[in-house]
This record gives C-alpha cells, structure tokens and sequence, in this order.
C-alpha cells in the first residue's frame, strides 16, 4: 500500500495515520461480521481463520498502545517466547528493553534448535516486514524489518568462538544461566567475563572501557601477560583439541566460501538538477544505512573512476583535481562534436570495465554502494560534463551496464533550486527535469529488476522515509 505514490502522496498531505486507519477498519468490520457469524448455525473453517486473524490483530494493536512502535512489541512477544526454551543473554550491558531506543544487537547463546524456533517465529510476526538470516557455521545473524521502518539485528550463537578457538564452554554458559529482574536469561558474570576478553582480544582489540568499568577490571588483568595466560588457557581446553580446531578451520573456510559467494551488497544511484537537495539527502541516507541498518556503505562520484578525469593526463591529478573544483557545472565551453564523443567515450570505457571493479571490490563483500551521481547524467544532462552528444548514443550503451538495485532522481520547484543555487535558468532546471523524470519513468517500466523512483525533495524528513522505505520493502 505504501508504495503506491498516490496513497503515500495522500497520506502525508492529509497528515493520515495508518495505524488508527487500521484500528478503525478492524473495528467497523470485526463488529459487524461478528453478528453475522453469531446467527450462522454452523461456522465455516475459514470463518474460524478469519477469527484468528483478528483476534491476533487487535491484541497486536492493543499492544501497540502500550510500548514504543513494533520493535517494542516484538521485544516483548521474543522474551515471553523464549521463556520455556533454553538460550541466555551474552552480554548485560546490553538490555533488550532498551534496543527500543538504540541501535544495538541482541546476542543470544542458543541451540540450533531454538535458532531455527527464533527464526520462524520472527518470520511470523504480525509486525515484521521480512527478516534476513545469514548462517554461519557457528552463528545465525537474523536482521529484521518491521512495518514502521524501524530494525533490529539478533545475533543467534551456536558456538562461541574465534576462528579455530573456542572462548566460551556454550553447554555450561546455558546449563547456569539465571533469570534477571527483567524476565531475560543471562549467563553468569564470569562467563560473560570470558566472553568479552575472547571477543576482543582474539579480534585484536583491547577492551571497551564500559567493560573495564563495569567488571572493576585491574590494570594487570588487562595487560599483555593477562592476554598471554588467557590464550594459553584456551588452547589447553578440551574443547580446542587439535582435531577438533580442524574441524573449527573447515567450518570457518566454509563461512568465508560463502560470505563472498552469497554477499547481499548493492548499488544505489542518486541523480539530480544542481540545487535539489541532493547530497544533503545522500549524506543523511548514507547515515542511516551504517548507524541504524549497520551496513558498509561506500559512496562514489559520479562513475567508477578506474580512469582519472581526462584532464589529469595534461595536468597531473592534483593540479586537475583543483582545476575541476574550481569550475562550475554546465560551465564548460566545449562546443566541438568530435572532442565531446572522445570524451564521452572515455568515460563510457570508465564504467564498462570500472563496474567490474566495483562489483569485485565492494559488492561481493556485502557493502552498498551509493554514487553521488550516475551515468544518467550523460543522458539527460551532458552539458553538466562538458560534452554535445546525440543522447540516443548515451541511452543505447546504457544497456551494457550493470543495472543499479535502486536509483533515485531527486527534484525540487524551480523557484525553490534557484534559492539555493543560482547556477542555471529556471527554463532549464525545468528542462532538466522533465529529462530525468521521462528518463526515470522509461527505465521503471523497462528494467523490472531494478527500482526508479522519482520523489519531490520538498521536506528532507519525508524524503529520508520515501527512500528508507524503498530500501526496506524492495531489497528482499
């Protein structure tokens, strides 16, 4: 329903909430279906679906009334679901009831079993738009979407350990495990000690200072020598034996096997008139991808940039660079055919084989890749490059390329760009953007694997949430 731009334009203009929407269709039908299945004489097996369905609707709903969004339901749904199983909460500082409010994980020491329960009973949250679950020899990472954009990512570990080292004893960390205050299991103090000493000092970090405080660590126990003693101990356990650790390397090449075959990374391109708000939104995106979705995130100018800019092989890189810093867009005089399909076709060489490059070096290690600009550009605006091509040309050797997962054109009022920027004509900015947006429509109907979403960039807010959404509901 959101992704229709009718009702997502309606719901903002008339400041409409779906959620009372929501309370008030349950209501006008539950009420009157009710009579009608109560005269019935004999019910129906889909009337009795029916019922379920609602009655698992409201309670979700009265529950909303009382915590914080989604997150904060399921929070709660997830411990009361988890009470007559067997898992434990690894690290203390870390409350579950406070992930409403943060961005951190939930890591829990489980059995395969229960990990395989957790993830079924998160795919069949009424909240939950879709999880993801990434699996490991030795963990499962469940990263889940709900409906009103907020997320959270539980870490499910089977085995506790550091590549063909084991720091933790997972069978007597769930054997001990005790109940807090708070309804959550956890593992004791000392085992979680082990945990966060494994943790960082086998990765190659030295120790939170919160973990420092909180466990009154001495300097000497987090000295060198402490580390020393700490390995030892761990290649010494039963749990480390040389046969065993063999095992532990099969598994952990396996799991890099994977992590590169099977890496969800993507590409976003964002396209506009100079003046629209653009970077401001690219910057923000690129925010809320790495702090709040905890992705790696990359952001590129323009084009892959495997070949420097033409002018770095008169000039030098620096000198170039300067050069091209120092001049406006569409301030170009090129004016010559030949020079401009030289040029055109050097940066097409650019992304041909520079997309390769990209795909290899970021996407297939899981990042996400954001171009501040894209080859769009030389289609709809190559004036902004120097260049006068026919844009027939430009459009056919589109086809060559990679086709980006999402690409947003970002537009504003003309009025509104030449308040910010007073590079172009208001004819032109309006030019240029019927340009794109008649780009952007054509490529939409055309390339159905690939989203092309055109937004009016007239309140930052509401454009952070029209493109967070497209990343949540069309990435799975």
């Amino acid at each position: 329903m959101f992704d229709d731009p009718s009702i997502s334009w309606i719901i903002q203009k008339k400041k409409i909430s779906p959620i009372d929407y929501l309370q008030y269709y349950l209501i006008l039908n539950v009420s009157y279906y009710l009579y009608i299945y109560s005269i019935q004489e004999k019910l129906h097996r889909q009337v009795k679906w029916q019922i379920n369905v609602w009655d698992e609707a409201l309670e979700y709903l009265v529950q909303l009334q009382y915590s914080e969004g989604y997150k904060g339901v399921f929070i709660e749904n997830l411990r009361k679901f988890l009470s007559v199983r067997k898992y434990a909460i690894i690290k203390r500082l870390v409350k579950p009831e406070d992930l409403v409010h943060t961005n951190n994980d939930l890591d829990l020491l489980v059995k395969p079993e229960t990990a395989n329960d957790i993830y079924s009973f998160c795919k069949n949250d009424p909240g939950v738009t879709y999880v993801k679950r990434f699996k490991r020899s030795y963990m499962h990472t469940l990263e889940i979407y709900f409906d009103d954009l907020s997320f959270l990512r539980i870490d499910l570990l089977l085995s506790v350990r550091r590549k063909t080292l084991v720091f933790l004893d997972s069978e007597k960390a769930l054997s001990t495990a005790t109940m807090a205050k708070n309804g959550w299991k956890y593992i004791l103090p000392e085992f979680e000690l082990s945990y966060v000493k494994g943790f960082y000092w086998l990765n190659g970090d030295n120790i939170p200072e919160r973990y420092v405080r909180f466990y009154g660590l001495a300097p000497e126990e987090i000295s060198v020598s402490a580390f020393k003693k700490f390995k030892n101990t761990l290649i010494n356990n039963p749990l480390n034996k040389w046969h065993k650790r063999l095992g532990y390397l099969a598994g952990y090449i396996v799991d890099i096997v994977k992590h590169i075959s099977f890496a969800e990374g993507i590409v976003i391109t964002y396209s506009g008139v100079d003046g629209a708000g653009k970077t401001t939104v690219l910057s923000e995106i690129a925010k809320t991808l790495k702090n709040k979705y905890r992705k790696e995130v990359v952001v590129l100018r323009h084009r892959p940039s495997l070949l420097p800019i033409i002018s770095a092989w008169f000039y030098g890189k620096e000198k170039a660079e300067r050069l091209a810093a120092s001049q406006l867009p569409h301030e170009g005089t090129n004016n010559n055919v030949f020079s401009s399909y030289l040029r055109f076709f050097y940066y097409l060489t650019d992304y041909l084989l520079g997309q390769f490059y990209i795909y290899l070096k970021y996407v297939t290690k899981g990042y996400l890749v954001i171009y501040d600009r894209y080859y769009f550009d030389f289609i709809s605006d190559p004036k902004r490059s120097n260049m006068v091509v026919n844009t027939g040309i430009t459009r056919f050797f589109y086809r060559f390329l990679i086709k980006p997962e999402f690409n947003f054109f970002l537009y504003a009022d003309a009025d509104e760009i030449l308040s910010r920027k007073k590079e172009l004509s208001k004819e032109k900015i309006i030019e240029l953007t019927n340009n794109y947006r008649k780009l952007f429509s054509h490529y939409n109907s055309h390339y159905h694997k690939s989203r092309y979403v055109i937004i009016k960039n007239s309140d930052l807010k509401n454009t952070i949430k029209s493109i967070e959404r497209e990343f949540v509901y069309h990435q799975n």
